[in-house]
């Protein structure tokens, strides 16, 4: 018993589209059980386009049956270039009777499936013992919709002091603490950057001495005239804080 369906005005344009962009068309039969059990189903399609033809739904069909259900199609005035089908007898034959011109091909889909055949079993097995082996880790944490990304870390204050202060004598060296104190840029641009002035870059200031003596008091030509009894600053050198 045969349940028909044929193709349609809008499939006979994709067809006539097809052939005229390749110069040809490729047919292939697949028989499909949808429920599982039952009669098949039998497809047949066009490889290019990826277009379904007709269907015809039949209980083991002979050879002849196929090729009876075939003639409309193979009458089409286009070439065929191949025809598809898996390994069923009573496919090839039928193909090849509908078109006996065109070379037939096993369908790769099958061809590769039937190689995968023999190593399913262990491929399930190996499937088994990584969800047994991986099962146990925790799951990766997914971050919400509302989530926020964190902010990118800053730089200590101590690392933004002497990048601002640039190269020069280091907090605490003797050599260099008063100066250091008195001229460091950094400090300049930040009061600058307060009170929305300019900003300089170039060399600093020189700094005020933080102590100073009097005048003629505390310079060597003084000291020595006092050690040599010689007149002079006759007062304590006491330094004057500025």
């Amino acid at each position: 018993m045969f349940t028909f369906c044929g193709a349609s005005e809008q499939i006979l344009r994709v067809l006539a589209t097809t052939a005229q962009e390749h110069g040809g068309l490729i047919w292939a039969i697949d028989a499909l059980q949808p429920e599982g059990h039952g009669t098949l189903l039998y497809v047949l399609y066009e490889v290019l386009s990826g277009t379904p033809v007709a269907a015809i739904q039949a209980d083991h069909p002979t050879a002849d049956e196929l090729d009876a259900w075939l003639t409309r199609y193979a009458a089409l005035p286009y070439p065929a270039l191949a025809t598809l089908s898996d390994g069923e007898e009573v496919l090839v034959a039928a193909l090849k009777k509908s078109w006996p011109h065109a070379p037939h091909q096993r369908c790769q889909a099958h061809v590769l499936g039937n190689i995968a055949e023999p190593v399913l079993q262990h491929d399930t097995e190996l499937c088994k013992r990584l969800r047994a082996d991986l099962g146990g880790l925790p799951t990766v944490p997914e971050q919400g919709a509302g989530s926020t990304t964190p902010a990118p870390a800053q730089p200590a204050p101590a690392a933004m002091d002497v990048a601002e202060r640039g190269p020069g004598p280091a907090r605490g060296d003797a050599s260099g603490d008063a100066a250091g104190r008195a001229s460091v840029p950094g400090r300049a641009v930040r009061q600058a950057r307060a009170l929305g002035g300019p900003v300089s870059h170039g060399p600093p200031e020189a700094a005020p001495p933080l102590f100073a003596y009097p005048t003629g008091c505390g310079t060597d030509a003084s000291r020595d005239a006092d050690s040599a009894g010689h007149s002079g600053c006759r007062q304590p050198h006491k330094p004057q804080t500025l």
